[in-house]
């Protein structure tokens, strides 16, 4: 039994020094995403992808802080940080099983509410300057045009063969930037391009590309989280059988 507990001391230690590793990376992984694909939130009209990221911000955070309690708790033998360390775990454990769930769900409707989106913020195009950079940056970014249908979904909104200029896929097209009509109330203008028949401007539509890298996100969350949701259910055990032996030894604990 005293060999048993020695290995799982062991283990435990490894998992807690592990765990404060994982916080600081999934810390930087939120902050880096946050920044990186901050278009999203303004052209899809969606702050799922923004909750999700806030949330493994806050949970990372607390992941550093629990790593330190359980390889401190470990190392000097402290039956009041096991305890905590085993609570706040579990805790956080219940919280990403469910944001594991709700990721699996939002995955399955999540083609309707970005095309909404998008549809809407595509409006406001030439109306509101953080939407037009914003929608830049995504069809830059990710070489789409329009919402669905490609080029042909800006003529409403642009006029006839005109597209913003961040639509352009090729020299010609880029040939053809001018200053979009109906933005001269807006401090820095978005540009357009005139590539005819569409020829020269990206062909796929944000929208599916949108929605497939939304849900490659969500299916590495839910993975992840499921693995490491495993792991942790292990800590909290083995977090309590030490701090439980206090019981059997109780001149090897603070």
């Amino acid at each position: 039994m005293d060999c048993l507990l020695a290995i799982t001391k062991i283990f435990f230690f490894i998992f807690t020094l592990a765990l404060w590793v994982v916080g600081v990376a999934a810390f930087g992984l939120s902050v880096y995403v946050l920044v990186k694909y901050d278009y999203l939130y303004d052209t899809a009209d969606t702050y799922t992808m923004s909750y999700v990221s806030i949330t493994i911000l806050i949970g990372s955070a607390l992941l550093v802080i629990l790593g330190f309690l359980g390889c401190c708790g470990t190392w000097r033998k402290s039956k009041c940080m096991l305890y905590l360390f085993a609570v706040f775990l579990g805790i956080i454990l219940i919280a990403e099983l469910a944001l594991c769930f709700y990721a699996v769900i939002e995955r399955a409707d999540i083609d309707d509410t970005v095309t909404k989106g998008l549809e809407k913020t595509q409006k406001q195009y030439l109306t509101d300057e953080n939407t037009f950079k914003a929608w830049d940056t995504m069809q830059s970014e990710l070489k789409c045009c329009g919402v669905e249908q490609g080029p042909s979904d800006w003529n409403d909104i642009l006029g006839n063969r005109t597209v913003p200029y961040s639509c352009c896929a090729s020299s010609v097209c880029k040939a053809t930037k001018y200053p979009c009509d109906g933005s001269s109330d807006m401090k820095d203008k978005p540009d357009c391009a005139a590539p005819v028949g569409g020829v020269g401007a990206y062909s796929d539509g944000c929208g599916t590309k949108l929605t497939d890298t939304l849900k490659d996100n969500f299916a590495i969350i839910a993975a992840c989280g499921l693995v490491f949701a495993f792991l942790q259910l292990l800590g909290v055990v083995s977090a309590v059988q030490i701090g439980g032996s206090v019981y059997k030894a109780p001149n090897q604990y603070a």
